[in-house]
């Protein structure tokens, strides 16, 4: 019945790491995928604002699409404090940052007291 045990099953590794990076491979490009596809659509309907019959508001239009993707995601198990990690890190996504200079040395230093007499 326990003959089976005795015998050590043989497995390698490698192929265990080629799966797993196979793997990654295709989740990260799905998600780049993803991503493409959800941004090319949403500038698709912004860009239809303009043509519709009825007057639309193009700030509406995005702040509602913006409500919908919270309600989303709640239902997906986004937690209230993930949404607005999310929503910080991508506002802040673009900012560029300046670098400070050193202030430049006056071409005409103040005058002291020994100056003045």
């Amino acid at each position: 019945m326990f003959e089976n045990l005795k015998e050590t099953a043989k497995f390698d590794y490698k192929d265990s790491y080629e799966m797993t990076d196979k793997i990654e491979e295709e989740l990260v490009q799905v998600e780049e995928n993803s991503h493409k596809y959800a941004s090319d659509s949403f500038m698709d309907i912004i860009n239809k604002v303009k043509d519709q019959k009825e007057p639309l508001n193009v700030s509406s239009v995005g702040e509602n699409i913006f409500y919908h993707g919270i309600h989303f995601l709640r239902g997906r198990g986004w937690t209230e404090e993930s949404l607005l990690e999310a929503v910080r890190n991508h506002y802040h996504m673009y900012d560029i940052e300046v670098e400070e200079s050193d202030p430049e040395p006056d071409s005409d230093p103040e005058p002291t007291e020994k100056d003045n007499k």
